[in-house]
Protein backbone atom coordinates (compact mmCIF):
# COMPACT_ATOMS: atom_id res chain seq x y z
CA UNK A 1 0.00 0.00 0.00
CA UNK A 2 1.37 3.42 -0.97
CA UNK A 3 1.88 6.18 1.58
CA UNK A 4 -1.10 8.17 0.22
CA UNK A 5 -3.32 5.10 0.21
CA UNK A 6 -2.35 4.37 3.80
CA UNK A 7 -3.14 7.94 4.86
CA UNK A 8 -6.45 7.82 3.00
CA UNK A 9 -7.40 4.64 4.83
CA UNK A 10 -6.53 6.24 8.18
CA UNK A 11 -8.63 9.34 7.45
CA UNK A 12 -11.53 7.20 6.26
CA UNK A 13 -11.42 5.12 9.43
CA UNK A 14 -11.36 8.25 11.58
CA UNK A 15 -14.34 9.75 9.76
CA UNK A 16 -16.29 6.56 10.29
CA UNK A 17 -15.70 6.92 14.03
CA UNK A 18 -16.97 10.51 14.10
CA UNK A 19 -20.67 10.34 14.84
CA UNK A 20 -23.54 12.37 16.18
CA UNK A 21 -25.79 11.32 19.02
CA UNK A 22 -28.38 8.71 18.05
CA UNK A 23 -32.07 9.50 17.75
CA UNK A 24 -33.07 7.05 20.44
CA UNK A 25 -31.90 4.04 22.39
CA UNK A 26 -33.19 2.09 25.34
CA UNK A 27 -31.59 0.76 28.49
CA UNK A 28 -33.65 -1.66 30.57
CA UNK A 29 -33.42 -0.98 34.31
CA UNK A 30 -34.60 -3.44 37.00
CA UNK A 31 -37.67 -1.99 38.77
CA UNK A 32 -36.47 -0.59 42.08
CA UNK A 33 -38.80 2.34 42.62
CA UNK A 34 -42.49 2.47 41.82
CA UNK A 35 -43.10 2.91 38.10
CA UNK A 36 -39.43 2.99 37.09
CA UNK A 37 -38.61 0.21 34.63
CA UNK A 38 -37.08 1.76 31.50
CA UNK A 39 -34.54 4.53 30.95
CA UNK A 40 -34.60 5.95 27.41
CA UNK A 41 -32.05 8.15 25.68
CA UNK A 42 -34.32 10.88 24.31
CA UNK A 43 -34.10 12.28 20.81
CA UNK A 44 -32.22 15.55 21.11
CA UNK A 45 -31.03 17.49 18.07
CA UNK A 46 -29.30 20.21 20.10
CA UNK A 47 -26.03 18.33 20.01
CA UNK A 48 -26.07 17.13 16.39
CA UNK A 49 -23.35 19.67 15.57
CA UNK A 50 -21.04 18.29 18.27
CA UNK A 51 -19.51 15.05 16.95
CA UNK A 52 -18.42 12.22 19.19
CA UNK A 53 -15.70 9.64 18.70
CA UNK A 54 -16.21 6.02 19.71
CA UNK A 55 -13.21 4.46 21.44
CA UNK A 56 -13.21 0.71 21.93
CA UNK A 57 -10.81 -0.01 24.78
CA UNK A 58 -9.96 -3.11 26.81
CA UNK A 59 -12.02 -1.82 29.74
CA UNK A 60 -15.02 -0.38 27.91
CA UNK A 61 -16.51 1.34 24.89
CA UNK A 62 -16.64 5.09 25.27
CA UNK A 63 -18.16 7.89 23.21
CA UNK A 64 -16.13 11.03 23.92
CA UNK A 65 -16.30 14.63 22.66
CA UNK A 66 -14.30 15.41 19.54
CA UNK A 67 -14.16 19.14 20.37
CA UNK A 68 -12.14 18.81 23.59
CA UNK A 69 -8.83 17.16 22.66
CA UNK A 70 -7.21 18.21 25.95
CA UNK A 71 -10.01 16.96 28.20
CA UNK A 72 -7.95 15.11 30.83
CA UNK A 73 -10.78 12.73 31.76
CA UNK A 74 -11.39 11.80 28.13
CA UNK A 75 -7.66 11.34 27.50
CA UNK A 76 -7.43 8.67 30.19
CA UNK A 77 -10.56 6.94 28.98
CA UNK A 78 -9.62 6.78 25.32
CA UNK A 79 -6.24 5.35 26.31
CA UNK A 80 -8.04 2.50 28.04
CA UNK A 81 -7.13 3.68 31.53
CA UNK A 82 -9.27 4.34 34.57
CA UNK A 83 -9.52 7.98 35.53
CA UNK A 84 -8.74 8.30 39.27
CA UNK A 85 -8.11 4.57 39.77
CA UNK A 86 -7.52 4.91 43.51
CA UNK A 87 -11.10 6.05 43.99
CA UNK A 88 -12.30 2.96 42.15
CA UNK A 89 -10.03 0.81 44.33
CA UNK A 90 -11.60 2.31 47.46
CA UNK A 91 -15.09 1.79 46.05
CA UNK A 92 -14.27 -1.85 45.33
CA UNK A 93 -13.57 -2.31 49.03
CA UNK A 94 -17.04 -1.14 50.08
CA UNK A 95 -19.53 -1.81 47.27
CA UNK A 96 -21.60 -4.93 47.86
CA UNK A 97 -23.48 -6.98 45.28
CA UNK A 98 -27.20 -6.42 45.24
CA UNK A 99 -26.97 -2.87 46.60
CA UNK A 100 -27.27 0.66 45.27
CA UNK A 101 -24.36 3.01 44.52
CA UNK A 102 -24.84 6.77 44.07
CA UNK A 103 -22.58 8.41 41.48
CA UNK A 104 -23.18 12.14 41.86
CA UNK A 105 -21.38 13.96 39.09
CA UNK A 106 -21.10 10.97 36.76
CA UNK A 107 -19.51 12.84 33.83
CA UNK A 108 -18.99 10.42 30.90
CA UNK A 109 -19.93 7.43 33.02
CA UNK A 110 -16.72 5.45 33.38
CA UNK A 111 -17.04 5.15 37.16
CA UNK A 112 -20.74 4.36 36.93
CA UNK A 113 -19.94 1.51 34.55
CA UNK A 114 -17.21 0.18 36.84
CA UNK A 115 -19.47 0.51 39.88
CA UNK A 116 -22.22 -1.38 38.06
CA UNK A 117 -19.92 -4.38 37.70
CA UNK A 118 -19.42 -4.37 41.47
CA UNK A 119 -23.12 -4.17 42.34
CA UNK A 120 -23.97 -7.04 40.00
CA UNK A 121 -27.20 -7.57 38.10
CA UNK A 122 -29.23 -7.52 41.32
CA UNK A 123 -27.84 -4.12 42.30
CA UNK A 124 -27.98 -0.73 40.65
CA UNK A 125 -26.06 2.49 40.13
CA UNK A 126 -27.92 5.81 40.23
CA UNK A 127 -25.94 8.27 38.09
CA UNK A 128 -26.51 12.02 38.25
CA UNK A 129 -25.24 14.61 35.79
CA UNK A 130 -26.13 18.31 35.49
CA UNK A 131 -24.56 19.09 32.10
CA UNK A 132 -27.14 18.21 29.42
CA UNK A 133 -24.55 17.48 26.73
CA UNK A 134 -22.42 15.33 29.02
CA UNK A 135 -25.61 13.64 30.26
CA UNK A 136 -26.36 12.51 26.71
CA UNK A 137 -22.84 11.09 26.43
CA UNK A 138 -23.34 9.32 29.75
CA UNK A 139 -26.51 7.64 28.46
CA UNK A 140 -24.84 6.69 25.19
CA UNK A 141 -21.90 5.08 27.01
CA UNK A 142 -24.25 3.03 29.14
CA UNK A 143 -25.92 1.72 25.99
CA UNK A 144 -22.57 1.15 24.24
CA UNK A 145 -21.54 -1.18 27.06
CA UNK A 146 -24.89 -3.01 27.18
CA UNK A 147 -25.23 -2.10 30.84
CA UNK A 148 -28.67 -2.75 32.29
CA UNK A 149 -28.30 -1.76 35.94
CA UNK A 150 -27.55 1.97 35.72
CA UNK A 151 -30.35 4.51 36.08
CA UNK A 152 -29.55 8.06 34.98
CA UNK A 153 -30.87 11.33 36.37
CA UNK A 154 -30.47 14.67 34.61
CA UNK A 155 -30.25 17.41 37.22
CA UNK A 156 -28.04 19.19 39.72
CA UNK A 157 -27.88 17.31 43.03
CA UNK A 158 -28.35 19.90 45.77
CA UNK A 159 -29.96 20.37 49.18
CA UNK A 160 -33.45 21.05 47.76
CA UNK A 161 -35.36 19.72 44.77
CA UNK A 162 -37.07 21.74 42.07
CA UNK A 163 -34.96 24.89 42.14
CA UNK A 164 -33.56 26.27 38.89
CA UNK A 165 -29.83 26.86 38.65
CA UNK A 166 -27.46 27.87 35.87
CA UNK A 167 -24.87 25.58 34.31
CA UNK A 168 -22.21 27.39 32.24
CA UNK A 169 -21.49 26.84 28.56
CA UNK A 170 -17.91 25.58 28.34
CA UNK A 171 -15.57 27.89 26.44
CA UNK A 172 -12.43 25.91 27.38
CA UNK A 173 -10.61 29.14 28.20
CA UNK A 174 -10.50 28.58 31.95
CA UNK A 175 -10.49 24.77 31.85
CA UNK A 176 -9.78 22.19 29.14
CA UNK A 177 -12.22 19.54 30.37
CA UNK A 178 -16.01 19.43 30.28
CA UNK A 179 -16.03 18.03 33.80
CA UNK A 180 -14.08 20.97 35.22
CA UNK A 181 -17.08 23.27 34.85
CA UNK A 182 -19.87 23.25 37.39
CA UNK A 183 -22.78 25.14 38.88
CA UNK A 184 -22.32 28.77 39.82
CA UNK A 185 -25.15 30.34 41.85
CA UNK A 186 -23.85 33.76 40.84
CA UNK A 187 -24.17 33.09 37.10
CA UNK A 188 -26.68 35.11 35.07
CA UNK A 189 -26.32 33.26 31.76
CA UNK A 190 -25.94 29.64 30.75
CA UNK A 191 -28.14 26.54 30.68
CA UNK A 192 -31.00 26.09 33.12
CA UNK A 193 -31.02 22.91 35.19
CA UNK A 194 -33.30 21.83 38.03
CA UNK A 195 -31.97 20.62 41.35
CA UNK A 196 -32.49 17.16 42.84
CA UNK A 197 -32.27 16.30 46.54
CA UNK A 198 -31.29 12.68 47.11
CA UNK A 199 -33.63 12.38 50.10
CA UNK A 200 -36.60 13.15 47.83
CA UNK A 201 -35.98 10.04 45.71
CA UNK A 202 -37.08 7.63 48.41
CA UNK A 203 -34.46 5.03 47.53
CA UNK A 204 -35.46 1.70 49.06
CA UNK A 205 -32.61 -0.62 48.06
CA UNK A 206 -29.69 -0.51 50.55
CA UNK A 207 -26.90 1.86 49.54
CA UNK A 208 -23.33 0.66 50.00
CA UNK A 209 -21.35 3.59 48.54
CA UNK A 210 -21.72 7.21 47.47
CA UNK A 211 -19.35 9.25 45.31
CA UNK A 212 -19.77 13.03 45.03
CA UNK A 213 -17.78 15.16 42.59
CA UNK A 214 -19.75 18.24 41.59
CA UNK A 215 -17.23 21.06 41.50
CA UNK A 216 -17.83 22.95 44.72
CA UNK A 217 -21.42 21.95 45.46
CA UNK A 218 -20.49 18.68 47.16
CA UNK A 219 -21.63 19.95 50.56
CA UNK A 220 -25.13 21.00 49.42
CA UNK A 221 -25.40 17.66 47.63
CA UNK A 222 -24.61 15.79 50.85
CA UNK A 223 -26.91 17.99 52.91
CA UNK A 224 -29.75 16.99 50.61
CA UNK A 225 -28.95 13.34 51.32
CA UNK A 226 -28.67 13.52 55.10
CA UNK A 227 -31.64 11.22 55.82
CA UNK A 228 -30.43 8.76 53.19
CA UNK A 229 -27.01 8.79 54.85
CA UNK A 230 -28.60 8.29 58.27
CA UNK A 231 -30.49 5.20 57.09
CA UNK A 232 -27.69 3.56 55.10
CA UNK A 233 -24.46 4.67 56.84
CA UNK A 234 -22.57 4.14 53.58
CA UNK A 235 -18.99 5.28 53.00
CA UNK A 236 -18.82 8.53 51.02
CA UNK A 237 -16.13 10.07 48.85
CA UNK A 238 -16.52 13.79 48.20
CA UNK A 239 -14.22 16.36 46.64
CA UNK A 240 -13.06 19.64 48.17
CA UNK A 241 -11.13 22.27 46.23
CA UNK A 242 -10.91 25.75 47.70
CA UNK A 243 -11.11 27.44 44.30
CA UNK A 244 -14.73 26.33 43.85
CA UNK A 245 -16.03 27.25 47.32
CA UNK A 246 -16.48 31.00 46.98
CA UNK A 247 -19.45 30.54 44.65
CA UNK A 248 -21.27 28.61 47.37
CA UNK A 249 -19.98 30.54 50.38
CA UNK A 250 -18.59 27.40 52.00
CA UNK A 251 -15.32 26.59 53.74
CA UNK A 252 -13.55 23.39 54.69
CA UNK A 253 -14.73 23.94 58.26
CA UNK A 254 -18.31 23.73 56.96
CA UNK A 255 -17.47 20.32 55.54
CA UNK A 256 -15.91 19.24 58.84
CA UNK A 257 -19.00 20.42 60.69
CA UNK A 258 -21.20 18.33 58.42
CA UNK A 259 -18.97 15.28 58.88
CA UNK A 260 -19.30 15.73 62.62
CA UNK A 261 -23.06 16.24 62.40
CA UNK A 262 -23.57 12.89 60.66
CA UNK A 263 -21.14 11.17 63.06
CA UNK A 264 -18.61 10.30 60.37
CA UNK A 265 -14.84 10.68 60.31
CA UNK A 266 -12.23 11.19 57.60
CA UNK A 267 -10.75 7.79 56.78
CA UNK A 268 -8.49 8.73 53.87
CA UNK A 269 -7.54 11.60 51.57
CA UNK A 270 -7.00 10.68 47.91
CA UNK A 271 -5.09 12.86 45.44
CA UNK A 272 -5.15 15.64 48.04
CA UNK A 273 -8.74 16.69 47.26
CA UNK A 274 -10.95 13.59 47.60
CA UNK A 275 -12.08 12.73 51.12
CA UNK A 276 -13.27 9.27 52.08
CA UNK A 277 -15.53 9.54 55.11
CA UNK A 278 -16.97 6.59 57.02
CA UNK A 279 -19.24 6.20 60.05
CA UNK A 280 -17.46 6.88 63.32
CA UNK A 281 -18.42 3.92 65.48
CA UNK A 282 -17.54 5.91 68.59
CA UNK A 283 -20.43 8.29 68.01
CA UNK A 284 -24.15 8.01 67.45
CA UNK A 285 -25.86 9.90 64.63
CA UNK A 286 -26.67 13.36 65.97
CA UNK A 287 -30.17 14.82 65.98
CA UNK A 288 -30.49 17.67 63.49
CA UNK A 289 -28.43 20.66 64.61
CA UNK A 290 -26.86 18.94 67.63
CA UNK A 291 -23.23 17.90 67.66
CA UNK A 292 -22.47 14.70 69.60
CA UNK A 293 -19.71 14.64 72.19
CA UNK A 294 -17.02 11.95 72.43
CA UNK A 295 -18.48 8.61 73.48
CA UNK A 296 -21.63 9.02 71.40
CA UNK A 297 -23.71 11.03 73.88
CA UNK A 298 -24.96 14.56 73.39
CA UNK A 299 -24.20 16.76 76.42
CA UNK A 300 -26.96 18.93 77.83
CA UNK A 301 -24.91 21.95 76.98
CA UNK A 302 -23.04 21.02 73.83
CA UNK A 303 -21.29 24.38 73.73
CA UNK A 304 -19.95 24.41 77.28
CA UNK A 305 -18.75 20.81 77.44
CA UNK A 306 -15.88 21.12 74.89
CA UNK A 307 -14.70 24.29 76.65
CA UNK A 308 -14.35 22.38 79.93
CA UNK A 309 -12.32 19.65 78.19
CA UNK A 310 -10.08 22.27 76.61
CA UNK A 311 -9.48 23.95 79.98
CA UNK A 312 -8.55 20.63 81.59
CA UNK A 313 -6.16 19.81 78.76
CA UNK A 314 -4.15 22.96 79.44
CA UNK A 315 -3.07 21.40 82.74
CA UNK A 316 -1.47 18.46 80.93
CA UNK A 317 2.33 18.61 80.66
CA UNK A 318 3.88 18.87 77.21
CA UNK A 319 5.54 15.71 75.96
CA UNK A 320 7.75 15.05 72.98
CA UNK A 321 5.71 15.08 69.77
CA UNK A 322 5.26 11.87 67.81
CA UNK A 323 4.77 13.53 64.43
CA UNK A 324 6.11 16.97 65.17
CA UNK A 325 3.37 19.21 63.77
CA UNK A 326 2.64 21.09 67.00
CA UNK A 327 5.29 23.58 68.04
CA UNK A 328 3.68 25.80 70.68
CA UNK A 329 1.12 25.84 73.46
CA UNK A 330 -1.21 27.94 71.27
CA UNK A 331 -1.14 25.23 68.60
CA UNK A 332 -1.84 22.57 71.22
CA UNK A 333 -4.87 24.48 72.51
CA UNK A 334 -6.15 25.11 69.00
CA UNK A 335 -5.83 21.43 68.14
CA UNK A 336 -7.52 20.45 71.39
CA UNK A 337 -10.55 22.52 70.41
CA UNK A 338 -10.47 21.05 66.88
CA UNK A 339 -10.36 17.46 68.12
CA UNK A 340 -13.09 17.97 70.69
CA UNK A 341 -15.28 19.74 68.15
CA UNK A 342 -14.95 16.73 65.88
CA UNK A 343 -15.56 14.12 68.56
CA UNK A 344 -12.03 13.05 69.53
CA UNK A 345 -10.21 13.14 72.87
CA UNK A 346 -6.46 13.49 73.27
CA UNK A 347 -4.75 13.78 76.63
CA UNK A 348 -1.34 15.07 75.59
CA UNK A 349 0.71 16.47 72.73
CA UNK A 350 1.84 13.06 71.47
CA UNK A 351 -1.74 11.85 71.14
CA UNK A 352 -2.81 15.06 69.42
CA UNK A 353 -0.09 14.74 66.83
CA UNK A 354 -0.94 11.09 66.27
CA UNK A 355 -4.68 11.77 65.95
CA UNK A 356 -4.19 14.68 63.58
CA UNK A 357 -1.87 12.58 61.44
CA UNK A 358 -4.69 10.07 60.96
CA UNK A 359 -7.60 12.48 60.70
CA UNK A 360 -5.85 14.74 58.20
CA UNK A 361 -3.02 12.75 56.58
CA UNK A 362 -0.09 14.70 55.22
Amino acid sequence: MSFLSHKYAQVKALMQRLISLPTTSEVIIPPTMSGDTISTIPKDERFSHKPLVLYQTPIGNYYLPADAPHDYVAIRMREGQVFEPEIVDVARKYIKTGTTVLDIGACYGQMSLLFSQLTGEDGQVLSFEADDYVFNILQKNIAANSCSNIRTFFGAVFDKSGEVMIYPVQDFKEYTSYGSYGLDPRATSGRRVETIAIDDLGIQMPISFMKVDVRGSDLPAMRGAIETIRRNQMPIIFEFEQQFQDAFGTTFQDYLDFIHLISYRVEKVIYGINYLIVPDTRKAFAPSGVLPAPGGTVPRNSLEQPERWAMNSRKMPLQRSLCGFLKSRAEVDECTAFLHHNGFVSHNLTCKDWDLAHIIPE
